[in-house]
C-alpha cells in the first residue's frame, strides 16, 4: 500500500485515501478535505514530491503548516505527522509504517481444529518472544535514570562556588560552556577571575571571548535556518505563481514579500560569511520581481485584488490581512466597482468560513478539548476575526472563559 493520508470526506467519515504518484494539494470541502491536484480551489496546503520523499507546504507563500502541534514553514512528512486544513485533523501513512502494520497484523480467517492445535503447539515461541514489550519500560527508566544523574551533575556544577580554586571555576566554566548555559558560564567564570592571578584572569577573557563566540554563532544557527525556511517559502511563491511566466501582481507581491524577507533577515545575515548565498538569492529574485512588477505604472483593482486573495490561501485564513488589503486600495480609490466587489465576495466567503470555524470549536468544548479549542480561537482571533463576525464567538468564548475560571 502505498502512502496515504487518513482525513474527513465532504460528511464527514473518515477514510483513508491513497496519494498520488504527483504533487497534490487539499482543500477544505463541507465537513472534511478534498484531495486534488495543485490545482485545486481553495487549496490551504499542498504536498510535493522531493528527492527525500513527501514535503508538507502552504500554499500561500510565507506562511505556515501546523503538523503535529508545531507552526512550521514546511515539513518533510514522516509516519504518524497531523497536521489541519479548514480545521479538519489529516494524518500521514507512511510507505513503510503500512508495509510494518500489514506484517504485524494478525489475519482474521476461520482456523481449522488441526490449524488451532499447531497454533498452542507454536504458542511457547510466541511467549518467549513477548519480552520485547516490556522494553519501553526499560527504555524508560534508562531515560529517568539518565535524567537523575544530569539533574545531580547540574546541581553539583551550579553549587555555591565560594572558596572553590579558581582552577577549578574555570573547568566548571567550560563544562558549563559546552552545555550551552551561557549565562551560568558567565557567572562561573566571574568568580574564578574574581580571586584568581594574572594567569587565571588571562585564562578566564579568553574564555570569555569564547563564550561570546559561541554565544553569537549558536544565536546565527537559529537565525539562519529561520531565513532558509522563509526563504523556501518565497521558491514555493516562486513555483506556484510564476510559471511559466511571473506576472506583474504576482510579481508586485513577491517584490513585497522578499522586501519583508529582507528587512528582518538583512542586516544579521551580513555580518556572517555563511549567510552570503542565501542573501544572494534572494537579492536576485528580488530583481526578478521588480523587472516584472511594471512599477513605473499605478497600483491596479487587480494588484490589490491578487495581493489580498494571496492571504487567503492559508490553514487559518487571514481574512483581516485580506480585508485591509482591499481597504488599503479603496483608500486611494474610492468606489472602484473591481475592488468593491472583490470586497464583498471576501466577506461573503468569510462568513460562511467562519461560521464553521465556530462550529469546529463548540464541537471541541463539547468534547471537553478546552487546550484545542482555545488555540484554535487564538487562532482565528489572530488572523481571521473581523468586527462583524465577533457575535458568533460570544457564546463559546464564555464557554472557554468559565472552564479557564474553574482550574480544571
Amino acid at each position: 500500500m502505498s502512502a496515504r493520508l487518513s482525513m474527513p470526506d465532504a460528511s464527514g467519515a473518515v477514510r483513508d485515501v491513497a496519494l498520488p504518484d504527483v504533487d497534490c494539494a487539499l482543500a477544505a470541502r463541507g465537513d472534511g478535505v478534498e484531495l486534488g491536484g495543485t490545482d485545486i480551489a481553495d487549496a490551504e496546503v499542498r504536498i510535493v514530491r522531493t528527492r527525500k520523499g513527501l514535503r508538507l507546504e502552504p500554499v500561500r507563500a510565507g506562511s505556515l503548516v501546523s503538523v503535529s502541534g508545531q507552526d512550521l514553514f514546511c515539513k518533510d512528512l514522516a509516519h504518524g505527522d497531523w497536521f489541519s486544513v479548514g480545521g479538519h485533523r489529516v494524518s500521514f501513512v507512511a510507505d513503510a509504517a503500512a508495509s510494518n502494520a500489514r506484517a504485524q497484523s494478525v489475519p482474521h480467517t476461520r482456523r481449522s481444529p488441526a490449524s488451532s492445535d499447531v497454533e498452542r503447539a507454536e504458542t511457547p515461541q510466541r511467549v518467549a518472544k513477548t519480552p520485547s514489550r516490556t522494553s519501553p519500560v526499560l527504555i524508560g527508566s534508562l531515560v529517568s535514570l539518565a535524567l537523575l544523574c544530569a539533574f545531580v551533575l547540574f546541581r553539583f556544577l551550579d553549587a555555591a562556588t565560594s572558596g572553590r580554586d579558581p582552577k577549578e571555576l574555570l573547568t566548571f566554566a567550560s563544562i558549563q560552556l559546552e552545555n550551552g548555559q551561557y549565562a551560568r558560564a558567565r557567572a562561573t567564570l566571574e568568580d574564578a577571575m574574581k580571586d584568581g592571578d594574572p594567569d587565571i584572569r588571562r585564562d578566564g577573557e579568553a574564555l570569555r571571548s569564547r563564550i561570546d563566540a559561541v554565544e553569537r554563532e549558536a544565536l546565527f544557527v537559529v537565525v539562519l535556518q529561520t531565513a532558509r525556511e522563509e526563504d523556501e517559502a518565497l521558491r514555493s511563491f516562486v513555483d506556484r505563481y510564476a510559471r511559466p511566466a511571473l506576472e506583474r501582481p504576482a510579481a508586485r507581491e513577491l517584490l513585497s514579500m522578499c522586501d519583508a524577507w529582507l528587512s528582518r533577515h538583512e542586516a544579521q545575515l551580513a555580518r556572517h560569511a555563511s549567510g552570503d548565498a542565501l542573501l544572494r538569492s534572494v537579492r536576485s529574485l528580488r530583481e526578478t520581481a521588480v523587472a516584472n512588477a511594471q512599477l513605473d505604472q499605478p497600483e491596479s483593482a487587480q494588484d490589490a485584488a491578487f495581493a489580498a486573495r494571496a492571504r487567503l490561501r492559508l490553514m487559518v485564513r487571514e481574512y483581516k490581512a485580506a480585508v485591509l488589503r482591499i481597504d488599503a486600495f479603496l483608500a486611494t480609490h474610492p468606489g472602484d466597482a473591481v475592488a468593491t466587489a472583490e470586497r464583498a465576495a471576501i466577506l461573503a466567503e468569510g462568513k460562511e468560513w467562519i461560521d464553521k470555524q465556530q462550529k469546529r470549536i463548540a464541537q471541541h468544548a463539547d468534547r471537553g478539548e478546552w487546550d484545542r479549542a482555545r488555540e484554535e480561537l487564538a487562532k482565528i482571533d489572530r488572523h481571521a476575526l473581523l468586527p462583524e463576525w465577533e457575535s458568533a464567538f460570544v457564546d463559546v468564548r464564555a464557554r472557554i472563559a468559565a472552564d479557564q475560571a474553574s482550574g480544571r
